[in-house]
């Protein structure tokens, strides 16, 4: 006796298998707008009421540091006097390296900044802008981020604005996956970083998981036929 094949069950199980595929690995998408748990970040426009980012958010498995254990970028709202608005919501992660910019903990919101993940992604890119010091001259800053995979570097890129250029794209891309990049910005005392992006590293497995879903996708269609 000849069993047909079931399309609705094979269907069901080829939906599962895509969705374990597709959610492996998470992108992770950080505006400083929110922490972690989505709530809305109230932050001070002034470094004297803000402290340095670290570990805010660590339940996404990212991390922050400065080039001492009080220094570092510090999240501020747009109302500060940088002289531009956050790349998207109303925060930003700030730096200054003006002697009079100190923070609640006495340190200093200076670069380079390191940010290191718990896991590799394929892609890390970050929204970077210079303010602006003298309302009547240009202020040149330039940006470099330089990714690492164990310790190794697998990449590094360079981009260089004029505080009147507004937010620019800064990313880095490594097929063999990146888990940890230094930012760092020369020329200008005052700069921000906004909208930080990772794109995950497909697993092995979810390479032969898309085989199998357009394997069958072609044989549902040959179900159909029967």
């Amino acid at each position: 006796m000849r069993i047909r094949p079931n399309l609705e069950t094979f269907l069901a199980v080829l939906s599962v298998c895509l969705g374990s595929a597709t959610a492996a690995r998470a992108d992770v998408f950080i505006t400083f707008d929110t922490n972690a748990s989505g709530n809305t970040i109230n932050a001070p426009i002034f470094f004297k009421n803000a402290n340095p980012l670290t570990d805010l958010y660590s339940p996404l498995g990212v991390t922050f540091a400065g080039p001492s254990a009080i220094d570092g970028g510090a999240i501020l709202n747009e109302g500060s006097n940088f002289g531009f608005n956050a790349h998207s919501g109303v925060n930003f992660l700030a730096f200054n390296r003006a002697a009079q910019a100190i923070m609640m903990n006495g340190g200093m919101p200076i670069d380079p900044e390191t940010i290191t993940f718990n896991q590799s992604y394929q892609t890390v890119s970050i929204f970077a802008a210079v303010g602006i010091i003298d309302e009547d001259e240009d202020t040149k800053g330039t940006f470099t981020m330089t990714a690492y995979s164990s310790g190794v570097q697998v990449g590094s890129t360079m981009l260089s604005l004029l505080n009147k250029d507004g937010f620019q794209e800064l990313s880095v891309s490594s097929a063999g996956g990146i888990d940890k990049v230094v930012l760092t910005e020369t020329g200008s005392p005052l700069f921000a970083y906004d909208d930080l992006r990772l794109k995950a590293v497909p697993e092995p497995a979810s390479f032969f998981l898309l085989f199998v879903g357009l394997s069958g996708a072609a044989f549902a269609k040959r179900l159909r036929g029967l």
